[in-house]
């Protein structure tokens, strides 16, 4: 099954961020709920999920806190790390959607529903990864996949707005949590006006704080 297929690519990925920092000592992995983790590898910090096609909150999250309903984060971003996560995780989807017909290709998209896939499932950014990436995932890729990650940045409104703050909230809300299948929504960037409304319009609990 292609989810199984998707499961397998998980280790990979995760061993690709490692490779890009360095593993040591004071790294840290925190499991939070709805399949996310926190991790700390050397000085970056940052919120990634279970699914490469689920939204993460990228370098550096300087605060968080969950439950089992909610994590809230608040992120300084840094654009540098933003290219290489966005680089990882666009040649991580093509090399998965590259393989399936195009039938399964929107299912996976549409399952998911997280800003990424919604950019991949572009027909020109496809057609640009197809022509610049082999499956391969050589060092030409990944200097080729920076460049790509470099210009959705520069021209994408959300990551956009992402990197024109100082600083920003995240909330992620799952819903429809059962074992393996929680599915998760990522509301931000947010100012903290935006947060505040946020939290009060989702209920988020008082003793649930930052």
């Amino acid at each position: 099954m292609i989810i199984n297929r998707i499961r397998a690519l998980l280790l990979p990925i995760i061993l690709l961020f490692f490779s890009f920092c360095g593993a040591g000592v004071g790294d840290v992995s925190l499991e939070l709920s709805g399949g996310y983790t926190y991790r700390v590898e050397g000085s970056m910090k940052y919120i990634m999920a279970d699914h490469i096609f689920k939204d993460n909150i990228y370098p550096e999250v300087i605060k968080y806190s969950y439950n089992k309903d909610f994590i809230l984060a608040v992120q300084k971003p840094n654009r540098d790390r933003g290219v290489t996560f966005l680089s990882n995780e666009l040649s991580s989807m093509y090399q998965i959607l590259v393989n399936v017909d195009e039938n399964e290709r929107s299912s996976i998209i549409d399952r998911y529903d997280s800003h990424n896939s919604t950019i991949i499932s572009e027909q020109s950014l496809f057609n640009t990864l197809k022509n610049n990436l082999s499956v391969n995932n050589s060092i030409e890729d990944i200097k080729q996949g920076h460049v790509i990650s470099d210009s959705v940045l520069n021209n994408d409104p959300y990551y956009q707005k992402v990197f024109s703050n100082d600083v920003n909230y995240w909330i992620i809300e799952h819903r429809d949590t059962k074992g393996d299948n929680t599915s998760s929504v990522l509301h931000g960037p947010l100012s903290e006006q935006e947060y505040n409304g946020m939290r009060e319009h989702l209920g988020i609990p008082d003793d649930l704080v930052l």
